[in-house]
């Protein structure tokens, strides 16, 4: 092992003994069950992007409607009461913590997914064994950990997520323990020969693992106290619902459909823009745009308090030429990333009456050297 392998390997370590310090869990089997929702599309999204990955299968993620297929298990698709999020929140009687925040879960896990993806392979795609393996091993310990947690959220179990050592086993599965040679991405860059990209990365993708894993948990159980009063009964009643999807501001400078944010690309970049600009806040759905309501966007301006007369409309679920894709020939093949106008590829957005807070659309638009520029809001 190189000198650089033996400090991440002490580090890795490190991360295992601490790993057992994780704060107890709220407990609702509707919690639970939306642990296990983000989970399932997370490793679904995952194997679609670890296939597209593999050498002689199409390098499209979408490839067989791969990533439509998984979107619509967890959204419903055409009928989002068959969504996964929307199943438990109608159960009656049911114990969410939240509700309707199936949109901002949905850009979470989109979100976590492509950094995942791009720290393994950055765009473009390039097709190799080690590739798709460490988005294998990715996947595994992503999905182990998510275990863990819903355990912990699951009424009569531990609320500790690392009882009977459960996160120690996901971590000493993926990093071989107290032996690195038996790590999962270590077995990959060992063989003879490999066509491995980037060398040596275990500890960098444990980390974002464990930030998707961390940011999950704090979304999902999220609760504001509100008050409301009854007026047949003129008694209050308090209530645990957070108003996710409330949009709080809208990123500048406005763009063509290229998202170009402090030297980042792409959705990476709005993610980013929207928790520096409006910390705690993420980039809006067009689910969440839709059913925002028009005081949220009544006199919208955006961090340099420039009138905002158009969003962005991000929806995971749309085929890549209406999301921006940088699809030219020598490009990303990400969204949001678009850098010409010589192909066919579009954007979706709404129109913003901004004095009465209005939307229009979505419609499809010119993305980059031909588009107009348009906001990306921020929601809470």
């Amino acid at each position: 092992m190189t000198i650089r392998s033996i400090v991440t390997a002490l580090g890795v370590a490190l991360l295992l003994m601490q790993s057992g310090s994780v704060s107890a869990q709220p407990q609702t089997k509707c919690l639970a069950g939306k642990t296990k929702c983000m989970s399932k599309k997370g490793t679904g999204l995952i194997k679609c992007e670890q296939l597209a990955e593999t050498p002689g299968k199409p390098a499209d993620p979408n490839a067989g409607g791969c990533v439509n297929k998984v979107v619509d298990k967890f959204d419903g698709g055409v009928d989002p009461t068959k969504g996964c999020f929307e199943k438990l929140e109608n159960k009656n009687p049911n114990d969410c913590l939240t509700f309707d925040d199936t949109g901002s879960a949905e850009s979470a896990v989109d979100s976590c997914v492509q950094t995942l993806v791009q720290a393994i392979d950055p765009p473009p795609i390039s097709q190799t064994k080690c590739g798709a393996g460490k988005k294998k091993c990715v996947s595994k310990y992503f999905k182990a950990r998510m275990k863990c947690y819903q355990l912990a959220q699951t009424p009569g179990k531990s609320t500790d997520p690392n009882a009977n050592m459960c996160l120690d086993k996901a971590v000493a599965k993926y990093t071989g323990g107290i032996d690195p040679t038996k790590r999962c991405f270590e077995k990959l860059e060992n063989k003879i020969p490999n066509d491995c990209q980037i060398f040596d990365d275990t500890a960098t993708l444990q980390g974002l693992v464990e930030d998707c894993d961390n940011d999950f948990r704090d979304l999902l159980a999220n609760t504001t106290s509100t008050t409301s009063t009854t007026s047949s009964t003129s008694s209050t009643s308090t209530s645990t619902s957070l108003p996710l999807g409330m949009v709080v501001g809208a990123l500048a400078p406005p763009t063509k459909g290229r998202f170009n944010y402090n030297a980042q690309f792409g959705l990476p970049a709005v993610n980013a823009a929207c928790t520096t600009q409006f910390p705690g806040s993420h980039p809006c759905s067009q689910a969440e745009l839709s059913a925002a309501p028009a005081g949220d966007l009544m006199g919208l301006q955006d961090s340099a308090s420039t009138t905002v007369t158009s969003l962005w409309a991000i929806n995971g679920s749309a085929p890549p030429l209406e999301q921006c894709q940088d699809d030219n020939a020598t490009g990303s093949f990400l969204n949001w990333e678009y850098g010409t106008a010589h192909t066919a590829s579009r954007g979706r957005k709404f129109a913003l009456s901004n004095g009465t807070g209005v939307l229009t659309g979505p419609t499809l638009e010119q993305c980059a050297l031909l588009g107009t520029t348009s906001w990306v809001a921020c929601c809470q």
